[in-house]
């Protein structure tokens, strides 16, 4: 009986730790690139088992969130599809973003970042 309830627990467990992974698609580093509202933009992600950064290549004087590294929480993922957020609040001010993934190949996903359609590739 003892034996059934810590395999029962051990499967749960790991159930739980597969649910707080990337899954190997989108682990590595990226160059995204989206339409801003006035021009392109490009961002670097890093992408980990367990989460992530994000840094937007450009910098604003009059927005304190913008060139700034900030985590990347992930917060659903498949072998082809993550919803990841940008935790910007993490800056005064700043609120976060969200961005969905999904993979093209091993080294292209496509997405939106907000209503923006993104491309990543792998560097």
């Amino acid at each position: 009986m003892m034996v059934r309830f810590l395999a029962a627990v051990c499967l749960g467990l790991a159930g739980l730790a597969a649910l707080a992974q990337t899954p190997a698609a989108f682990v590595g580093t990226w160059r995204v690139s989206w339409q801003g509202e006035k021009r392109p933009q490009e961002a670097r992600m890093v992408l980990s088992e367990s989460g992530g950064t994000w840094k937007t290549a450009t910098s604003s004087q009059s927005n304190n969130c913008v060139g700034r590294e900030v985590p990347v929480v992930i917060e659903k993922a498949t072998d082809t599809d993550a919803q990841l957020r940008l935790k910007f609040s993490e800056m005064a001010g700043c609120s976060d973003a969200l961005v969905t993934l999904r993979k093209v190949d091993d080294k292209t996903l496509t997405g939106l970042r907000g209503k923006a359609e993104l491309t990543a590739v792998r560097d």
